[in-house]
């Protein structure tokens, strides 16, 4: 058995309740979604992990220090990582916009993947942060770099795919990804989005997703609040 969190935690905006429940939870396999380059190594070395980081996007702090900062997502494991993969499946690393200069449904898109043996049995990690769409509506975009995502992720085994896919629950995206992966947020949440912290307040958006072939199996999956403005999966895999 081995514990799995995966958050966006917008930037540094809420760094000390990330790092709170991150102290309290303990994870063994972490996931983060727009996250600056200085937290996760931060990060990797509170909690004595390894791990790999690739930004596509400069983002300003919420300290005001004026400094814009590398943006991007991370993955960190107590376990030691092999085959590790940086994927772009929209855009490049080669471009790197500055936040609000371009429209954020353009920004370059990456797929972090990694091998790990874990009590005998070996996975393959992967996190990314899918194309954002206003109101969480399929646009052609989505739909191109969905298909492009899946043939990345074709040659992944026994996968754990989560991230942050603004690709809602019960919609036309999210059924792309669900017809090759089990979803595997309990039924009984009907959003991911924090309400008393997301600045668009109690949206009804399960825009969070933690996905998996089907030889994978999870216990105690929950999401947890007041740590972002999205809620954090928490997964135990057997």
């Amino acid at each position: 058995m081995f514990k799995l969190i995966s958050v966006n935690i917008e930037h540094d905006k809420h760094i000390d309740l990330v790092l709170k429940f991150l102290d309290e939870e303990k994870p063994d396999v972490l996931y983060l979604q727009e996250v600056f380059n200085e937290d996760y190594m931060m990060i990797k070395d509170r909690f004595s992990m390894e791990g790999f980081f690739e930004s596509y996007v400069l983002v300003g702090s919420y300290t005001g220090d004026g400094i814009l900062h590398d943006s991007g997502c991370a993955l960190l494991s107590k376990f030691p990582l092999q085959d590790i993969k940086i994927e772009y499946y929209y855009g490049d690393a080669d471009v790197m916009p500055v936040a609000g200069s371009i429209p954020s449904d353009e920004y370059p898109k990456v797929l972090l993947s990694a091998k790990a043996e874990i009590n005998g049995k070996k996975y393959d990690l992967a996190t990314t942060q899918f194309t954002w769409t206003k109101d969480g509506e399929a646009t052609d975009r989505q739909r191109e770099n969905a298909e492009k995502l899946l043939t990345l992720l074709k040659s992944h085994k026994s996968l754990i795919l989560a991230g942050d896919f603004n690709a809602p629950r019960g919609r036309e995206i999210f059924a792309e990804f669900n017809k090759h992966y089990r979803d595997n947020i309990p039924k009984e949440y009907t959003t991911s989005i924090d309400k008393n912290i997301h600045r668009a307040g109690g949206l009804q958006l399960m825009v969070d997703s933690l996905f998996s072939t089907e030889d994978i199996e999870f216990e105690n999956v929950k999401l947890v609040d007041g740590v972002s403005d999205h809620m954090a999966i928490v997964a135990e895999v057997k």
